[in-house]
């Protein structure tokens, strides 16, 4: 038979670990708000309305709005605000333009307290989806975060 021994130093780190666990478990248990440190604040993300030129029309718009605000709300990491809030990380914004022999959708990530583009794609939307340009715009996020993919 083995027995195993466990490090005094490893039993005092284990105790204090299930102490704090406890008094977190504890805290949602009785209604009260979870210390800072069990949860860090979620990185607000605007999305601005997308402009349409020539002859595109706002379904391709409507599509990447939809899906990539589905994406940061099923998210944890992220909250949707107004373009308008104080505390807003990134814009998200977009140009659609559609000609007869092209289709765009210029989109991009900007820091509104510098203006800096953070990121930015352009897209021939006749062979992507609003879906699929979502997504794009979901992974810049998460790499310019503290955020990683999951």
């Amino acid at each position: 038979m083995s027995v195993s021994v466990i490090p005094a130093a490893l039993k005092y780190r284990a105790s204090l670990l299930a102490f704090a666990l406890g008094l977190v478990v504890a805290g949602r248990i009785h209604g009260e708000q979870p210390s800072p440190l069990a949860a860090p604040r979620a990185v607000q993300v605007a999305l601005a309305p997308f402009d349409i030129w020539g002859n595109a029309t706002v379904e391709i718009a409507d599509a990447v709005s939809t899906s990539l605000t589905a994406l940061l709300k099923n998210n944890v990491c992220f909250e949707v605000v107004s373009r308008t809030s104080p505390s807003v990380e990134f814009v998200v914004e977009g140009l659609i333009h559609a000609e007869p022999k092209r289709r765009i959708a210029a989109l991009r990530i900007t820091d509104p307290k510098t203006g800096q583009l953070v990121w930015s794609e352009n897209y021939d939307y006749t062979n992507i989806t609003g879906d699929m340009m979502a997504r794009d715009v979901f992974r810049a996020l998460q790499s310019g975060t503290r955020c990683a993919p999951e």
